[in-house]
C-alpha cells in the first residue's frame, strides 16, 4: 500500500509472507518451549511414577534411579515394610518397600508396594498434574471404577471438606492411582497395590 491506502502490485503478497514468517517464528518458539517442558514431565500412571513401578525389587528401583537406596530394616530378617526417600529425575520420591519370599532360593526380597510424590512436573497421560481441578478429572473419568471420599488422615487433616483422596483402580494390574487434593485442587499422587480392602 502506498501512503493513500491504494494497493501495489505484490503488495499483499509480502503483507503474507510477514505474516507467515512471523507465524513460523511464534510456532517454532512454543514448540521448542513445550518440547523442554515435556522433557522434564515424569509421566504417573496406575503402574508407576516414571520409571519406578509397583512391585520392582529393589534392585531395579536402585538401576531406574542411579543410587542406592538404605533401608532401616535388614533385608534378609524383616518381613515389615521399609519407607525410603530417594531423588529422582529431580523430585523427592516416596517409596515402600514389601517383602516376599524367592521359591526358587528361599531368601526374601524387596519389592515396590507404593510410590509418592507431589511435583508441577508430574503428570498422567490424561494431563492432570498438581493445580488441576477436582471436578474436572471426575468429569474426565466419568465411567471409570473410582471413588472419591475425604482423605481418611483426619489426625493430621482434620478438616474432611477441605481435604480429599480420589482413588482410581486398575484391576488388571492391581493397582490403584490415588490423587489427593486441598481445596479441590489436586496437590499429589499415590500408585499403591490394591488389595481389595
Amino acid at each position: 500500500m502506498d501512503k493513500k491506502g491504494t494497493l501495489l502490485a505484490g503488495g499483499p503478497q509480502i503483507y503474507c509472507k510477514l505474516v507467515t514468517m512471523k507465524d513460523w517464528i511464534i510456532i517454532l518458539l512454543l514448540s521448542s518451549v513445550q518440547s523442554v517442558w515435556a522433557q522434564n514431565t515424569i509421566p504417573v500412571s496406575s503402574t508407576g511414577i516414571g520409571e519406578i513401578k509397583i512391585n520392582m525389587t529393589l534392585t531395579q528401583v536402585e538401576k531406574a534411579t542411579g543410587q542406592v537406596i538404605p533401608l532401616k530394616q535388614n533385608m534378609s530378617e524383616s518381613y515389615e515394610m521399609d519407607t525410603t526417600l530417594v531423588s529422582y529425575k529431580g523430585i523427592q520420591v516416596t517409596i515402600l518397600f514389601y517383602t516376599v519370599g524367592d521359591e526358587e532360593n528361599n531368601k526374601p526380597q524387596k519389592k515396590v508396594y507404593s510410590v509418592t510424590a507431589s511435583h508441577p512436573n508430574l503428570q498422567t497421560r490424561s494431563g492432570f498434574s498438581l493445580g488441576s481441578d477436582k471436578f474436572d478429572i471426575v468429569k474426565k473419568l466419568d465411567g471409570m471404577h473410582l471413588t472419591l471420599q475425604p482423605d481418611w488422615n483426619m489426625q493430621a487433616k482434620p478438616d474432611k471438606a477441605k481435604y480429599s483422596v480420589l482413588m482410581l483402580t486398575d484391576g488388571a494390574n492391581g493397582t490403584m492411582l490415588m490423587m489427593y487434593f486441598e481445596n479441590n485442587k489436586l496437590t499429589g499422587f499415590q500408585v499403591i497395590i490394591d488389595e481389595g480392602c
